[in-house]
């Protein structure tokens, strides 16, 4: 995948609406404080980890396709945003907004529209009568990207990829396909989830202490002849599959043997959170450590799901946009026995 550029990022987390707030909270490396969210039926609440009203009040949000969307879709609007337009596009962006031609659009969600999905069944169950039909058009895994293609005027490839944390990596190989053979120019590849108690109750069943966190995270692909000094999309491993907790260990030291870089400056950001089955390989993240500086930003921003795979490959190309390392490093293990990796680097002539 030669000249293929990571143009811009965005991010919607916890710790706030951008990129800025992510990097800081990440850096810092101190736990976001947790919430509880109220069992419908009278359970232990859930801990969760939402994302913060944005202040100022962005103007973007108040387009008429994001009236009665959902939260999901207002977290990848922002996001994708900002990813094409840079931190000065939350606050100060009024619409309509330019596109640019041959535009692709990726979404990735695990999850999706839990909120509005939850709402139409309960008023289905507690009377089918009256159950709201505005509500069914927000329950559809596309509709985030539905929205945001509509907020950009963007026609041209709209496609929503569902899986789990390593979808993200995915759609990176997918959308740098469509740029390698000519069938787009650009590419926006956003992924986002939602908090809601049905998704904070299902993550509980695998880990009974996890932290449910919610947010979007966006880059933006490009063609590039200019290398000197631009993040490029380097290499993306192969597929390394897993049934059992030994072959998860060796799936995740063969993606760090594919990724290793010779490279010093190197920063690695890694997957691994308070799920049982990362914690089966903690010992292969030693590798890492012992190679230079590691990230684990799940400890900071809770369990985001197909967005945690997004939160971790915008903060290693922003490493690599501020200069602060040469290669950057993302391993993902999903939780539907598959992992991937991805590598970032700065172009030189």
């Amino acid at each position: 995948m030669t000249g293929i550029e990571l143009a811009g990022v965005g991010a919607v987390s916890p710790a706030g609406w951008g990129i800025k707030p992510l990097w800081d909270a990440v850096k810092q490396g101190n736990p976001l404080p947790e919430q509880s969210l109220v069992h419908p039926v009278g359970r232990r609440p859930f801990r969760i980890r939402p994302v913060p009203p944005p202040e100022p009040p962005i103007p973007i949000l108040r387009h008429p396709r994001l009236r009665r969307s959902s939260p999901i879709s207002r977290y990848t609007v922002a996001a994708g945003l900002e990813a094409l337009q840079g931190e000065d596009a939350l606050p100060s962006n009024e619409f309509p907004i330019s596109r640019p031609e041959r535009f692709a659009v990726i979404s990735c969600v695990m999850n999706g529209c839990v909120q509005y999905s939850r709402r139409f069944y309960q008023e289905v169950l507690e009377q089918p009568a009256t159950a709201s039909p505005l509500l069914f058009p927000e329950t559809v895994f596309n509709a985030p990207a539905s929205h945001l293609a509509a907020v950009l005027g963007a026609v041209d490839r709209n496609v929503t990829l569902v899986g789990d944390q390593t979808t993200y990596l995915q759609a990176l190989a997918l959308g740098a396909s469509w740029i390698d053979v000519g069938e787009v120019d650009e590419c926006l590849i956003v992924a986002a989830e939602e908090v809601d108690w049905t998704t904070a109750e299902g993550l509980r069943l695998f880990s009974p202490d996890a932290i449910t966190s919610e947010g979007a995270a966006a880059v933006h692909l490009r063609r590039t002849e200019e290398l000197e000094g631009r993040v490029l999309l380097d290499i993306v491993t192969d597929w390394a599959g897993y049934r059992t907790r030994s072959e998860r260990a060796t799936a995740a030291e063969s993606i760090f043997n594919e990724l290793t870089s010779s490279e010093e400056r190197t920063i690695w950001v890694e997957e691994a959170n308070s799920r049982p089955r990362v914690k089966a390989v903690q010992n292969k993240f030693r590798d890492v450590e012992t190679m230079g500086k590691c990230w684990i930003p799940a400890r900071v921003l809770g369990d985001g799901m197909a967005v945690g795979g997004g939160w971790q490959c915008v903060l290693a190309i922003e490493a690599l946009r501020r200069k602060e390392y040469a290669v950057a490093c993302v391993r993902v293990l999903g939780v539907q026995g598959q992992g991937l990796g991805v590598r970032f680097r700065l172009g030189k002539t």
